[in-house]
């Protein structure tokens, strides 16, 4: 008796999340270049509840796309990143609805938020439905173009950890100082360490995805917790270590 009401509480759950679903992920004209974009809501307090919402938008010519209510055409940030732990424990509000997604996404999410104004992000974890096969295949065949239209590609490393400090320390001295030229980085063994930490220990690195985000995006930023620097100025480092 007991498994049986187990079995039914997991139906009616199922059903629930289904139906909040369709309330969310209003369908794309697959045809017409269509995909959804987060509009991330302002919070000055970095611990509050994420808070944002869809809307569907056709890519435009260039860096740009054109909602479909009519508004004229807006920027957005193309976010690459990994689920990490697939397990969505982490609630957010979306569309007025409660949504769950990964750790490491509500991470990125909490980091790209702004203070003051909302922010539209795409996210491929919100943005496509990811229990319509159709709908993710004909998405996924479109990821080149929604990165190049992107305003900027961001890319979430996750959470810095001591041992990787060094690495974005030393891009913030040489960015401060303005010293930095091609192949004078001092080579110290400490930042060859935290190098070598941060390719092991950062699961982005190890996606096969890495080459066409980054390729494709006109403008990169890299997030690593509180750090923050240009692909250019990252990759520089990288190379004279």
């Amino acid at each position: 008796m007991e498994i049986q009401q187990g079995q039914q509480q997991d139906k009616d759950e199922q059903e629930k999340r289904q139906q909040q679903r369709q309330q969310i992920y209003q369908s794309l004209a697959l045809g017409l270049k269509q995909i959804r974009l987060l509009r991330l809501y302002p919070s000055s307090d970095p611990k509050s509840e994420i808070e944002c919402e869809l809307f569907i938008a056709t890519l435009g010519k260039k860096s740009s796309a054109i909602p479909i209510s009519g508004q004229q055409q807006i920027g957005y940030d193309a976010l690459s990143y990994t689920w990490g732990d697939p397990a969505a424990t982490q609630r957010i509000r979306l569309n007025n609805s409660a949504f769950f997604v990964t750790q490491n996404l509500c991470e990125a999410l909490r980091q790209l938020r702004l203070a003051t104004r909302p922010r539209v992000v795409w996210a491929d974890a919100c943005c496509i439905n990811q229990e319509d096969n159709v709908e993710k295949a004909s998405q996924v065949g479109m990821m080149f173009d929604i990165y190049l239209k992107a305003t900027q590609t961001v890319v979430w490393l996750g959470a810095c950890t001591m041992d990787i400090d060094p690495v974005f320390d030393l891009i913030n001295k040489i960015n401060d100082l303005g010293l930095y030229e091609q192949g004078q980085i001092v080579k110290v063994a400490s930042i060859r360490n935290a190098a070598l930490s941060l390719f092991e220990k950062t699961e982005w690195f190890q996606r096969t995805w890495v080459r066409q985000e980054i390729h494709a995006g006109r403008k990169v930023q890299i997030i690593c917790g509180r750090y923050s620097c240009n692909f250019e100025d990252f990759q520089a480092v990288m190379d004279g270590l």
